[in-house]
């Protein structure tokens, strides 16, 4: 039996030439899933790739999540801007952006020459912070808390006393004695004031305090010393450099 060489030959070239047309597919294939993914409105999304379009996406549904993200080191879901929003949230019932977790922050903002974070309401409250053990609101920063007002009060409490760590607290004169030094952790300066108050009847003694430069610590003195303590109360404030 004899062999066609020539048709072996050429079906040989067949072979050869769909394998490199295969492995060129596999090839745009794998770029294909890094490259960023144009299609027209209505395609199909590609996982592993930017999907560009040229409307918004929306995914509806009635009673479950419309939009679920799971990581277990990453984000679950990230959202980037340049001029508007990175992650915009609305709801007519419930909240407009919940945030929650076991260890770290429920809701983070940052900014770096803006707010953190903003809150604004029409008729409730911009910002409400509730806590089961620690505090509600805490705030750190060259102004802990900055709070303004054109119409009501700026700050209002409505149950609980005022308390001030380190700038408030009751400073025993000594009997025999005529003043006695406050030491604070707070820096005093030149508007820097001092609220007295004596915890018994001075029988018409003065009662005033001075503040000594650069020693950090506030004196409270009596006009002339009594035959047993003195308890003062104290208030250290500061006022506006214009008043």
């Amino acid at each position: 039996m004899t062999t066609d060489l020539t048709t072996t030959q050429r079906s040989r070239r067949g072979l050869l030439a769909g394998a490199a047309v295969a492995a060129a597919a596999a090839v745009a294939a794998s770029v294909s899933r890094v490259a960023p993914a144009r299609a027209a409105d209505g395609d199909d999304a590609v996982l592993g790739v930017v999907n560009d379009s040229e409307s918004s996406t929306v995914f509806r549904t009635e009673d479950t999540w419309a939009l679920q993200g799971i990581s277990t080191n990453g984000r679950g879901v990230n959202g980037q801007s340049t001029a508007g929003q990175g992650v915009h949230g609305e709801s007519e019932q419930s909240a407009g952006v919940s945030g929650k977790s076991s260890e770290g922050n429920g809701v983070h903002g940052a900014s770096r020459d803006n707010r953190g974070v903003w809150g604004e309401s029409t008729s409730g409250a911009g910002v409400d912070g509730e806590s089961t053990n620690g505090a509600g609101v805490k705030a750190h920063g060259a102004t802990g808390v900055l709070a303004s007002s054109s119409t009501g009060m700026a700050i209002h409490t409505t149950a609980g006393r005022v308390r001030f760590d380190g700038i408030s607290g009751v400073a025993t004169i000594p009997q025999g004695g005529t003043q006695v030094e406050v030491e604070t952790n707070v820096p005093l300066g030149q508007h820097t004031f001092v609220l007295l108050s004596p915890r018994s009847n001075l029988n018409g003694r003065d009662l005033w305090y001075q503040i000594p430069a650069d020693t950090g610590k506030v004196t409270i003195r009596i006009s002339s010393a009594r035959n047993h303590n003195t308890p003062v109360s104290y208030l250290i404030l500061e006022h506006a450099p214009n008043s």
